[in-house]
């Protein structure tokens, strides 16, 4: 169990490849390396919770409280946003800035730039790095005529740069605004899962040609990171004070060093793990007080 207000999150990840004769390698665009090249992409789901998040088979449903996505998937209607409106499953999805809204709304918007300041509200969109991400926040009601359902065109805005994102929401029930932001900053933990599970369960590290040994490595890759991340979200609730919680990075060291790989001075890794924790909750304080609105946890 990983915890409710849970969202499912869509995004893709990819990884050059030398040669044409691994399953879906072609010449694209990838982010991984920030160019287009000779190149292997894969679209994966990412069931996220506030204890955690790990990946989703494609045979395995489990429902979700909202749907989250970036633009390439926000932009997708036909596709994507009005099956899931059909469906009543609720989601958060980003759109382009140059988005058009064809929905009928209850008054013509202002333009974001001429609004008042009280229609922004300061949210926290979730927990990264550094703290608690705080943005400011705006919503537009949509409506559409004949359909059920509570539609609106959400706005998030950086508080230094006033840079401005946009997303298209749906719900079958009220939503209130800090809902819609969290949901919206769910999209970043699919982010998170990516580099940890490449770091540390091997998600691009396949040597395969076909389509069935692509796809066995990964199921594999993805049992051994839900592993981590639900074992990590079970040890959170016994942690000791001036300690921070047991990460999977820390769980999958201390799995080797005590299980795959034995030694005769397994007494000291427990020990090391737990000053380097208490190390860790240390630096972490001391950043938190640095920082506004980001109290320690």
């Amino acid at each position: 169990n990983l915890g409710e207000q849970d969202a499912m999150v869509i995004d893709e990840t990819g990884g050059l490849e030398k040669g044409g004769s691994t399953v879906g390698v072609q010449r694209q665009y990838t982010g991984t390396a920030g160019r287009i090249g000779n190149s292997q992409m894969s679209v994966f789901v990412v069931y996220s919770t506030s204890a955690g998040h790990i990946f989703i088979d494609r045979e395995l449903y489990l429902p979700a409280g909202w749907v989250t996505g970036d633009e390439a998937y926000g932009k997708d209607a036909a596709g994507l946003r009005d099956p899931l409106g059909d469906r009543e499953q609720a989601y958060v999805l980003a759109v382009a800035c140059d988005h058009r809204i064809t929905d009928t709304a209850p008054r013509r918007p202002r333009r974001r730039d001429g609004w008042p300041k009280r229609v922004w509200q300061e949210l926290s969109a979730g927990a990264g790095a550094k703290g608690r991400r705080y943005c400011l926040w705006a919503r537009i009601r949509l409506r559409q005529a004949g359909k059920p359902g509570q539609r609106w065109m959400l706005m998030r805005r950086n508080r230094r740069t006033g840079e401005t994102a946009f997303y298209r929401c749906y719900s079958p029930r009220p939503a209130s605004l800090a809902e819609l932001a969290r949901v919206a900053g769910r999209r970043w933990t699919i982010e998170e899962t990516f580099q940890t599970g490449k770091e540390l369960t091997g998600l691009d590290e396949h040597q395969v040609r076909t389509w069935t040994s692509w796809y066995r490595w990964t199921t594999l890759v993805m049992l051994a990171h839900a592993f981590l991340a639900i074992t990590a979200a079970h040890a959170r609730t016994d942690t000791e004070q001036g300690l921070i919680s047991l990460t999977r990075n820390e769980i999958r060291h201390l799995y080797s060093k005590l299980v795959l790989e034995p030694t005769h001075t397994t007494t000291d890794i427990p020990a090391w793990s737990i000053w380097h924790r208490g190390h860790q909750h240390r630096a972490r304080l001391c950043h938190y007080q640095r920082r506004p609105h980001t109290p320690p946890a």
